[in-house]
């Protein structure tokens, strides 16, 4: 059984990892480099022999830092809203602001997919994971018997929620096959590509399942109960796939 600090840090932890990876990606978009470049010049235009000046670059200081603050809250809804704008352009737009508008739409769409496909990551793969190191020496033990009861395993399952974590599998697996279609521009959709499209979800559900494993399986290395190797390495994992 975890203690009462395990998990509130665990709780904390579902919560403050999507952020986490929000202020990567701010920190890597040009947002940053604009707000970077107004801080640079705030700072160099204070004169602190004057107190109005110093009050008023004072307020731009505040008044950038809550922006930045903002972005990266509002993340995934702020390149929603950018998508949308830029989707309006390239319908409205004609000859080479077409494709202009076309490119920074693919462009912000790739953008606003990572962003939600790192909030399902995040979502549907805590769950499974606490499920499944609760599962795994069921189903072992069952497999290596020699006269497994099948019946009592599948009321354990049934009990550990065994279709949650189908179900959150199959989620992910969905979404990183539609966030890959997107960095394809349609070349994996089901109407070009309906093959490809469910290789590539089969091939996301094998990739999800062993890695899923491998998680718990590393998690049961470092003692009962041990659980933070395994939420680390998510973290870890779930910002590199991001940054790919």
């Amino acid at each position: 059984m975890l203690g009462h600090t395990p998990r509130v840090v665990y709780s904390i932890f579902f919560v403050v990892c999507p952020w986490i990876y929000y202020c990567i990606e701010f920190c890597t978009s040009g947002h940053y480099d604009v707000l970077k470049k107004n801080l640079i010049i705030a700072t160099v235009n204070m004169d602190r022999h004057s107190p109005e000046k110093v009050l008023i670059c004072i307020s731009k200081l505040c008044t950038l830092v809550l922006t930045a603050l903002t972005w990266i809250v509002f993340w995934p809804i702020m390149m929603l809203f950018k998508r949308f704008l830029s989707e309006a352009r390239y319908l409205t737009s004609n000859g080479k602001d077409k494709i202009k508008a076309l490119e920074k739409h693919h462009e912000n769409t790739v953008i606003s997919s990572r962003a939600q496909i790192l909030e399902v990551s995040t979502e549907s793969s805590c769950q499974p994971l606490l499920q499944l190191y609760l599962l795994l020496p069921t189903l072992i033990n069952s497999v290596g018997s020699l006269t497994p009861s099948w019946n009592m395993t599948l009321e354990d399952i049934s009990q550990l929620q065994l279709w949650s974590i189908l179900s959150s599998a199959l989620s992910l697996a969905w979404s990183f096959s539609f966030y890959q279609a997107v960095k394809k521009q349609g070349a994996l959709d089901f109407g070009a590509n309906p093959i490809g499209r469910l290789l590539l979800f089969l091939s996301n559900i094998f990739q999800i399942s062993a890695r899923l494993v491998l998680l718990v399986l590393l998690a049961y290395c470092f003692g009962p109960g041990e659980l933070w190797p395994m939420f680390v390495l998510l973290l870890l994992h779930i910002i590199l796939m991001g940054r790919s």
